[in-house]
């Protein structure tokens, strides 16, 4: 890029971009002078912020040409060795061959992909391109891989919270218990003064969910915007694992909570 008035990050003038022609990206018709930019989704999207209908010159000081950014597209379009996994500019077809054509033969780079109309053809294209070369990835399996991967993270992080979950509550349990024997003796205060076991129960019931209520709001606080963050670098938005793993997070919760009740509700009415 020669001239850069389009990304609100700065960086030094001149600098290299992706670009391709309308004619190769499906229902898109741009005029002369007009630019359509792919940005994926995730960490790279904040980047590479960039005024609206942003202008840049693109090309070098003798031959280039004047671009206006019309739209972004959040979309992953090209495999990474082609793209480098930055922002890539879709031009008239007629702009991009003026740039092409003074552009070192090592600078250019092809794909080349197939939309299958069929299904079932998957298996058959499968086997064509094991006998061609096994090095190409068909865009279910880079998903596959992709998915793979996070759902390993997922799986690291969920199981060292959950860990660390268990040993939290581990510690509230305890210190709940102690609690309990420890005002054994105002307990049978209260049973003297004509409260019954069962507004003691009550009264029992509150302080346990206060106990662990307010480090399962916080938990789940912190397991939520952690995921948010990490999904929104992975340029991910399935939150389905997310709210699996605060289902596990409430469950071991409630699970020590009644514990505690009816292990703290029985040493009162056995102790008064």
């Amino acid at each position: 890029m020669y001239k850069d008035n389009l990304f609100d990050v700065k960086a030094k003038e001149p600098y290299n971009v992706t670009i391709t022609s309308d004619k190769y990206i499906p229902n898109t018709d741009l005029k002369r002078g007009q630019a359509d930019l792919f940005v994926a989704e995730g960490s790279i999207k904040d980047l590479v912020k960039h005024k609206k209908h942003g202008k840049a010159v693109i090309g070098t000081k003798k031959h280039h040409v004047n671009i206006k950014l019309r739209k972004d597209i959040n979309k992953i379009y090209f495999m990474t060795d082609v793209d480098l996994g930055g922002p890539t500019f879709v031009l008239n077809d007629k702009d991009y061959q003026e740039i092409r054509k003074y552009t070192k033969s090592k600078h250019i780079v092809s794909q080349f992909g197939f939309d299958l109309k069929h299904k079932k053809d998957a298996l058959a294209l499968e086997k064509a391109k094991n006998k061609v070369d096994k090095s190409i990835e068909t865009r279910s399996e880079a998903i596959s891989s992709i998915s793979s991967l996070t759902g390993i993270l997922l799986f690291v992080t969920s199981f060292l919270g959950i860990t660390f979950l268990i040993a939290v509550c581990c510690i509230i349990y305890i210190k709940q218990i102690d609690e309990t024997e420890d005002e054994l003796e105002n307990y049978s205060i209260l049973r003297k003064l004509g409260f019954t076991q069962k507004d003691m129960a009550r009264g029992l019931k509150f302080k346990i969910m206060f106990n662990f209520g307010l480090p399962l709001v916080i938990a789940l606080s912190h397991a939520y915007f952690t995921s948010l963050a990490y999904m929104k670098l992975m340029g991910t938005t399935n939150q389905i694992p997310v709210f699996i793993v605060m289902g596990l997070y409430i469950c071991m919760y409630a699970v020590f909570a009644v514990t505690a009740y009816n292990h703290s509700k029985r040493t009162i009415r056995h102790s008064i």
